[in-house]
């Protein structure tokens, strides 16, 4: 069975000092690490999600030194069809770890880039490169033009929309002291992620002033957390409300037909221009319904 080179994440901070190490902390960013691997490694593959198949050729090593800990992932591919599109992508199997961390990397560069642009007034877009393939190399170009836009491989925006949560997660537990710093490195590319890094976290959203009346079915309701899904004719939407209308949602959740008065809500810090969801003013059942 072929062994790959690892990916090394290390993490450097008090959390690991004197000998001693913070179980919550690497409890938290375990759990994240793994998820990034499991987000970025399908893509890498040419694999649009991770199968079972895939995770049992991940293998993890930890070890901690004071003041550190470094977790290796070593990839032991044994089915050589999985293999193609790294190999088609970077020219050998023995790269598929430098694949993943040059992904990553380029991951946090477009952010950093696109949170930039937005700090100085613009509205950067993102332009795709012109071949959708994972074979593309990742690269970033700013071209200034009329706000600033920024070409960039198809495999980077749709890994920068996979690993969003994760990469927000391990921002936020780099605090300069007890974590002061988070690196992802393979042999020819490293990542470090710092608490200056905290600015490209979280969402930007504006509500846009018109009002839409929109018929469908609300589903996937989570009533603590005022989320859920709206089914229409037009697609699926995520959607939020306010508390003032729990009972309405309540009561015309998982049913057809019901009409609702929603905002477009736009978050500036995602790579694509539609809307991310609709914030619902009110719902109501139409009366043709009732009958």
């Amino acid at each position: 069975m072929p062994t790959l080179d690892g990916l090394e994440f290390y993490v450097d901070g008090g959390a690991f000092a004197e000998g001693r190490y913070d179980l919550r902390s690497v409890e938290r960013l375990l759990s994240d690490y793994r998820r990034l691997v499991d987000q970025t490694l399908p893509l890498a593959l040419g694999q649009k999600t991770l199968t079972r198949r895939i995770r049992n050729e991940v293998g993890y090593e930890i070890s901690f030194k004071q003041g550190s800990w470094i977790t290796l992932l070593e990839f032991a591919i044994e089915h050589k069809e999985l293999l193609a599109a790294a190999s088609a992508a970077d020219g050998g199997t023995h790269f598929l770890a430098d694949y993943i961390s040059k992904l990553i990397h380029a991951v946090l560069e477009l952010r950093r880039m696109f949170e930039e642009r937005h700090s100085q007034g613009e509205k950067p877009r993102i332009q795709l490169a012109s071949n959708n393939s994972v074979s593309v190399p990742i690269h970033l170009e700013n071209v200034r033009t009329n706000g600033g836009n920024i070409i960039v491989s198809p495999v980077v925006v749709i890994a920068a929309e996979a690993t969003r949560a994760t990469l927000d997660s391990i921002i936020r537990a780099v605090d300069g002291t007890r974590i002061r710093n988070v690196s992802v490195r393979s042999r020819k590319t490293k990542s470090t992620i710092t608490k200056e890094d905290l600015r490209i976290t979280g969402t930007l959203k504006e509500e846009l002033p018109n009002t839409l009346e929109v018929v469908g079915r609300l589903n996937v309701v989570a009533y603590d957390s005022h989320r859920g899904q709206l089914l229409t004719e037009n697609g699926r939407f995520p959607v939020t409300w306010d508390e003032r209308i729990r009972r309405d949602i309540h009561d015309f959740a998982d049913t057809d037909g019901i009409a609702f008065v929603v905002k477009p809500v736009v978050d500036h810090r995602r790579f694509k221009e539609d809307p991310v969801g609709l914030h619902i003013l009110s719902c109501r059942q139409l009366q043709g319904r009732l009958l």
